[in-house]
């Protein structure tokens, strides 16, 4: 079996999770974070096998997201590997430029979130939503 024939059935298993996350969240008015969701699924699975045009947008429209993205770029002084995160610090790197790639081909504004403590990182994130999503 080729890499390829593992990695989309993979894909689609992710895609399917992260909707379901999706609509488990859906009834709650405020607001949501996901680390990851649907949209990097997306990315994940036109990277293995890119659907058509119209399905692609089908997809997005039936998963909004706000249009604001916050993008945390590895940070290699705080850098961990456990159970969850198992890439090496270059393929995070590598992730993260996709993904950014991604989001910004899908029409959605990036914040770059600066490398600071957690509560000066969260305290960036809600100025901003409060101000509506701009920078």
């Amino acid at each position: 079996m080729r890499a390829r024939d593992r990695i989309y059935p993979a894909s689609l298993e992710i895609l399917r999770r992260d909707i379901d996350k999706y609509i488990a969240q859906s009834n709650t008015s405020r607001w949501v974070f996901f680390d990851r969701g649907v949209i990097d699924a997306l990315g994940l699975l036109q990277e293995v096998s890119p659907l058509p045009q119209l399905e692609l947008e089908a997809l997005l429209d039936t998963f909004p997201f706000h249009r604001s993205v916050f993008i945390l770029p590895p940070w290699e002084a705080i850098y961990l590997n456990d159970a969850e995160r198992d890439q090496s610090f270059p393929e995070a790197v590598d992730v993260h430029e996709k993904l950014t790639r991604w989001y910004e081909s899908c029409g959605y504004v990036l914040h770059e979130v600066p490398r600071l403590s957690v509560q000066e990182r969260a305290d960036y994130i809600v100025r901003i939503l409060n101000d509506g999503g701009e920078a």
